[in-house]
C-alpha cells in the first residue's frame, strides 16, 4: 500500500508548501477520511512546527510523546479529524471545523477528558443492543433505543460511558461541518424534516440572521453554549 499522495492533491486545510516537494504522506486506515482529517506527521511537522522534516517528526511520534484522545498514537499516519483532541506535552488543541476546512485550537487539559461524537446511524441487533455509528467510523453497543441520528454524545475518555448527549433539536447550539458556511456557529431555530429523496434542513440563527443548512451539516456543541471553546474567528 502506497504511503505517499502528491501534494497538489491533498485538502488546503493540510497546510503543507506544494511548491517545495512533489509528495506528502498520505493517512492510514482507520477513523476519518481525507476530506475530514490529516495524517499525523502533518499535525506535528505543518501545523504545530514542532519539527523541520518528516524524519524529525516521526522521531517524536515513535518516542509516544502525541495522544489523540487521550492515546497515544506512534503511527505517523494516523489520521486527526472533526473533534479529535491532540496533545504534546502540556500542550492540548482540538480539532473543529473552519472558514479554512479544519483547525487545531488550544484547549484546556479538562477538555482531553471526553469526546464528542457525532451519530450518524444506528442499528437494532439481538438481544436489544443498538449499535451506534459515530462521525469517526467507530461503533458502539448501548442498551438506550432512545438515542437518535444527528445527536451528539458526550462520551467519557476514560471510562468511555455517555456522560449526556446534545439533541439535534430547537434551541441547542450547533457548529456547520461542511459546505460554504463551514465553522459558523448558532442556535438551531427549526428542524424541517423533507418528504421524498431530499435532504432534511435545519434553520440556524447566526448573529441575529438565519440560514438553512442541511441537517447533516451541523453537530451539535451545547444547549444553551457551547461546552467547548470555540473561537469567534478560525
Amino acid at each position: 500500500m502506497m504511503t505517499i499522495l502528491k501534494r497538489y492533491v491533498a485538502p488546503k486545510f493540510w497546510r503543507i508548501k506544494t511548491k517545495e516537494k512533489k509528495f506528502v504522506v498520505s493517512l492510514s486506515p482507520g477513523p476519518h477520511n481525507k476530506k475530514s482529517s490529516m495524517p499525523l506527521l502533518v499535525v506535528i511537522r505543518d501545523i504545530f512546527a514542532h519539527a523541520q522534516t518528516a524524519k524529525e517528526a516521526k522521531e517524536i511520534i515513535n518516542k509516544g510523546l502525541v495522544k489523540i484522545n487521550g492515546v497515544i498514537k506512534k503511527d505517523y499516519r494516523f489520521p486527526v479529524g472533526l473533534m479529535d483532541t491532540v496533545s504534546i506535552g502540556k500542550e492540548n488543541y482540538l480539532m473543529l471545523p473552519s472558514r479554512k476546512g479544519l483547525t487545531l485550537q488550544p484547549v484546556g487539559k479538562q477538555h482531553t477528558e471526553k469526546r464528542l461524537l457525532k451519530i450518524v446511524g444506528k442499528t437494532v441487533i439481538k438481544k436489544g443492543k443498538i449499535q451506534l455509528r459515530l462521525h469517526t467510523g467507530e461503533t458502539m453497543l448501548v442498551d438506550d433505543n432512545s438515542l437518535k441520528t444527528g445527536s451528539v454524545i458526550i462520551l467519557g475518555a476514560g471510562d468511555k460511558k455517555i456522560h449526556d448527549v446534545l439533541k439535534s433539536e430547537p434551541d441547542n447550539v450547533a457548529i456547520i461541518t461542511t459546505g460554504r458556511n463551514i465553522g459558523m456557529i448558532g442556535k438551531i431555530k427549526k428542524i424541517i424534516i423533507t418528504k421524498g429523496s431530499g435532504p432534511n434542513k435545519a434553520i440556524l440563527e447566526i448573529d441575529g440572521k438565519e440560514i438553512d443548512v442541511p441537517r447533516d451539516y451541523l453537530f451539535v456543541v451545547g444547549k444553551e453554549k457551547p461546552i467547548i471553546p470555540i473561537a469567534k474567528e478560525l
